[in-house]
């Protein structure tokens, strides 16, 4: 005769093992980005000394360098009238002012390793898209100003696969930085030939 005490569960310890390992699992799936601070804010907006014709050359002109320089991670430019455009950008760019400003689309791609945000000591990989308003101001200046929508940074991979049995990404939510909104416009600068343009502001920590 079978002893079926033998067999008998201990459910307090299930549970309490269980519990262990959804807290190790959570522990392990949340990973910690460290924010590190500018010594001041950078400029979103600039006064170019260019027409509002050449401005939107030179955006084009960007787009074509980066897609030289790395065509899996290039933007795409988004203007009024094109097709693709989603309700909330077709409504922001047929706005009062919008026929001229552009977005900066990089469709989920990271457009840089992030110089604010950091997690296990490296720079997180950084993702958002850029509304850039574009304002005649006179015949002589355009003033560009830039908008991060919706930044992410990239904080690791899940602990279990989860697609195709695959690790994926960490999409966490964090504030704009003001880095790569100026850097959008030192590079736009770059383009035009602009001078005088103040040096971008990181954290004091990547100066030593």
């Amino acid at each position: 005769m079978v002893d079926a005490s033998r067999y008998s569960i201990d459910h307090g310890r299930v549970i309490r093992v269980l519990v262990a390992v959804a807290m190790f699992l959570a522990a392990c799936g949340t990973p910690q980005v460290e924010q590190r601070t500018l010594p001041r804010l950078n400029p979103t907006s600039y006064d170019f000394a260019v027409s509002v014709d050449d401005l939107h050359q030179a955006i084009e002109a960007l787009y074509e360098q980066q897609f030289r320089e790395r065509p899996l991670n290039a933007f795409s430019i988004a203007k009024a009238g094109d097709e693709l455009l989603t309700d909330e950008q077709r409504e922001r760019l047929t706005g009062p002012g919008g026929a001229d400003d552009r977005y900066l689309w990089y469709m989920h791609s990271p457009m840089s390793l992030s110089l604010v945000y950091f997690v296990g000591g490296k720079p997180a990989p950084y993702i958002a898209d850029f509304y850039l308003g574009i304002e005649a101001l006179d015949g002589q200046f355009t003033r560009v100003t830039v908008e991060a929508l919706e930044p992410q940074v990239i904080a690791g991979k899940t602990l279990l696969p989860r697609h195709e049995l695959s690790r994926a990404n960490i999409f966490l939510p964090v504030s704009p930085t003001t880095v790569e909104e100026y850097q959008l416009l030192l590079r736009i600068g770059q383009i035009m030939g602009q001078s005088g343009m103040p040096e971008l502001q990181v954290p004091n920590a990547l100066r030593e």
